[in-house]
């Protein structure tokens, strides 16, 4: 998988470069990025290639956040409109902090 990171302001960004997070690449996902933010207190999830998440896709951000170090927080911005639509159904939107812009994640 092809997966970006990179340290701004003490905060880890990750751009995963796939479109779908689903069955397929979810466990993959999930393993790479566990690899990452076990450093990270604040962790930034970029998801601008990603237009679609299901079940599967769900539950390995929901493990990634488990990941987190105590008092870590994960932030996903450029939340597709399709993928949002699924957080609000799930009631997820609850647990994941979404944001417009990096730079937005960053300051909040």
């Amino acid at each position: 998988m092809d997966l970006k990171t990179e340290w701004l302001e003490d905060t880890l960004i990750i751009t995963p470069h796939l479109d779908r997070l689903d069955a397929l690449a979810a466990v993959e996902f999930r393993k790479e990025v566990l690899q990452h933010v076990a450093d990270g207190k604040r962790v930034v999830l970029n998801m601008i290639f990603i237009t679609f998440v299901d079940s599967s896709g769900l539950a390995s951000l929901v493990s990634v956040l488990k990941g987190l170090p105590p008092g870590g927080s994960l932030r996903l911005v450029h939340v597709h409109s399709n993928v949002r639509a699924l957080l609000q159904l799930t009631r997820l939107v609850k647990v994941f902090s979404t944001f417009p812009s990096i730079r937005e994640a960053i300051e909040a």
